[in-house]
């Protein structure tokens, strides 16, 4: 967060950062509450000598990074800051990060009444007659609980959804729901953490759609980190657009604070406002929040210097933090946010059938150089220390490697390359 006190109006900066608090913008905040906007080719817009706190909660503008395309935060594709701001100001998720410890996990206490494991030999409960939350657009379904599919070692989740948890629409937030995301995420093509989702065996929705029982093969201690934002399925499902397009212009429900009222990707700009049908107890502070491309960091710094912008959301490059620094009195908030880069070795290659041949190979990537490309910034980067094996076949020379290949009867040349191939993000 970068914020300017403003020894004039105590009570408007107060209110401006609680203001950034109530729009869960915590963790990477750069408020600003200092001279009031300015538009080119006029003068200082002065705020009205009687304005109140509660009047400098009516808006906040965010600036960000480029829009993507769209704004699905389960598609691989449209992973940015952007799409995880706005799927956490407007779709609901069974956990979410504790904001006094935001390496945990805790239940939702809007969404959910509770969420626990429970034996798998406990009774399932009967379905719901008529549940209908089943896969769309060629997913499969998964198939009610069967008692006898549970197996000793298998995890059961039980999940109770709060009484007035609705869409903004009006429909309930129900079991359907969670089954809906879960057919899209173990079916869809490049989708964002689908591993859990294969291994879950069955769903039982019950108590009116209230209760969700799932259970998922073998242990699986990240349970937690399941049915993060929720997707309206009573609109999704029944529609023809693909999976993959269908939020490409907008989240047409909210069951979060916030309700999307506009998507401009051409103008870069995203307006969001308060989802007067939020049933949790905090109600969102601010009537508006506008989220707009800044393009570069010098034109962020002087929106923030100005006021026009209260906050930044970005992927720091290597000057990022020096720049907004130069703004009087503003704070920086970092949000870590893990990144891995995953290697897979092709079993059936002749080249990599011998584990020693893989360590040795692995031994050849630097994680440093890595991170510094694919992040634009040397500075601000944690990077975890490789395996025992590998860090030992780290210190080794090339000649070194090149010389333990030649022993196992591995070379790799012009007319015989390693060959790598690259998913995108």
């Amino acid at each position: 967060m970068f914020a300017r006190p403003r020894a004039t109006s105590r009570r408007r900066r107060t209110a401006l950062v609680a203001a950034c608090a109530a729009a869960a913008l915590l963790s990477a905040c750069m408020a600003n509450p200092g001279d009031a906007p300015t538009v080119e080719g006029e003068g200082p817009v002065a705020p009205p000598e009687d304005a109140t706190g509660a009047e400098s909660l009516r808006e906040i503008r965010v600036g960000v990074d480029d829009f993507g395309d769209g704004f699905n935060p389960h598609l691989i594709a449209d992973t940015s800051p952007v799409t995880d701001l706005v799927a956490s100001l407007t779709l609901p998720s069974a956990f979410e990060p504790d904001p006094a410890a935001p390496d945990t996990w805790r239940p939702n206490p809007d969404l959910l009444e509770s969420a626990q494991l429970v034996p798998v030999s406990d009774p399932v409960p009967d379905a719901d007659s008529g549940d209908t939350g089943g896969a769309a657009n060629g997913a499969t379904s998964v198939p009610e609980v069967d008692p006898g599919q549970a197996l000793p070692g298998d995890t059961r989740i039980r999940y109770r959804i709060s009484p007035g948890a609705q869409w903004s629409d009006g429909t309930p937030i129900s079991g359907a729901d969670f089954r809906y995301l879960q057919s899209v995420l173990a079916e869809q093509p490049g989708v964002r953490d689908a591993a859990g989702y294969e291994r879950i065996r069955g769903i039982t929705v019950s108590d009116g759609g209230r209760q969700v029982d799932v259970i998922i093969e073998g242990a699986m201690p990240e349970w937690r980190t399941l049915f993060r934002y929720l997707l309206p399925s009573h609109i999704l499902r029944p529609s023809t657009t693909p999976f993959a397009d269908a939020l490409d212009g907008g989240i047409p429900a909210s069951g979060g604070r916030y309700s999307a009222q506009s998507f401009d990707v051409g103008r870069g700009e995203v307006r969001l406002v308060r989802n007067d049908r939020f049933w949790g107890e905090t109600s969102a502070r601010t009537e508006t929040v506008i989220i707009r491309s800044i393009g570069d960091a010098v034109t962020g710094a002087e929106l923030l210097r100005t006021g026009q912008l209260q906050s930044l959301w970005l992927r720091p490059q290597q000057t990022t933090a020096l720049t907004y620094g130069l703004v009087p009195g503003s704070v920086e908030l970092p949000r870590p946010v893990p990144r891995e880069l995953v290697v897979h070795a092709n079993l059936a290659s002749d080249a990599l059938a011998d584990a020693e041949v893989r360590r040795l190979l692995l031994s050849r990537i630097d994680p440093a150089a890595v991170a510094a490309v694919a992040t634009g910034r040397t500075d601000d980067l944690e990077i975890p220390e490789a395996p025992g094996p590998v860090a030992d076949a780290a210190e080794m020379t090339d000649e070194d490697v090149a010389a333990a290949f030649a022993e196992v009867g591995v070379g790799f040349t012009d007319e015989d390359p390693l060959r790598i191939g690259v998913m995108g993000d």
